[in-house]
């Protein structure tokens, strides 16, 4: 299928998300959907609405790496929004999701970034074999206006990249996720984050219902 032939834009909005639990609901399809976006874009709060709307499990990547791991998430510092150990906190991923696998039956929607920002500064690309083995049915793309992310990141504190590093961060996110649904040949949702989230989601599950072909 190609991928821009589920392809479509909508709207939504985000609140800094709360502590992060996993949830798991029974759903007939089984599968995966990979949600995409920069910190702020509203991934994680569109990722579990869609969940429900799907009768799927919801988790994030940040979790499932803590989980595996069993410490948090390896940042550079509890205020930074950088990645100490990319690849290692990829392996940890990897373990975490066959975990939760082994746990759900159904159809998981799983929140995370294609792009990351390294300590050195540098925006580091999630390699393609990790979403191989991710092995997403679909992939659903988060995205909000620059000046938004970097205004809600600043209310959150903490050590706030500059608007220019979020444009940037924006836009690789937005150009790898399109790299490796066409590498993996998958099809692409994508959602605005900077809206009413109910409105995004639904149109987002929607989408995202004839792709898997969810009853």
């Amino acid at each position: 299928m190609p991928v821009g032939a589920h392809c479509a834009l909508m709207l939504s909005e985000i609140d800094r998300p709360p502590q992060e639990t996993l949830s798991y609901a029974p759903c007939a399809v089984a599968g995966l959907v990979f949600v995409g976006g920069i910190h702020g874009a509203g991934k994680t709060t569109i990722g579990r609405k869609v969940a429900t709307l799907l009768s799927a499990a919801h988790a994030s990547a940040g979790s499932l790496i803590a989980e595996a791991g069993r410490i948090p998430v390896a940042t550079v510092s509890a205020d930074s929004k950088a990645v100490a150990d990319v690849d290692g906190n990829q392996t940890l991923l990897l373990q975490g999701l066959a975990s939760l696998r082994a746990r759900v039956a159904g159809l998981i929607v799983l929140d995370g970034h294609l792009c990351l920002m390294e300590a050195t500064g540098a925006i580091a690309e999630i390699a393609v074999e990790v979403f191989r083995s991710i092995e997403p049915a679909a992939m659903l793309l988060v995205v909000s206006d620059p000046v938004i992310v970097h205004a809600r990141l600043s209310e959150r504190g903490g050590d706030v990249p500059s608007i220019e590093v979020v444009r940037e961060l924006s836009a690789r996110e937005a150009a790898h996720a399109a790299a490796v649904a066409s590498a993996l040949g998958r099809p692409m949702v994508l959602a605005r984050g900077d809206a009413d989230p109910d409105v995004s989601s639904k149109a987002a599950a929607e989408h995202l219902r004839a792709v898997l072909e969810v009853e």
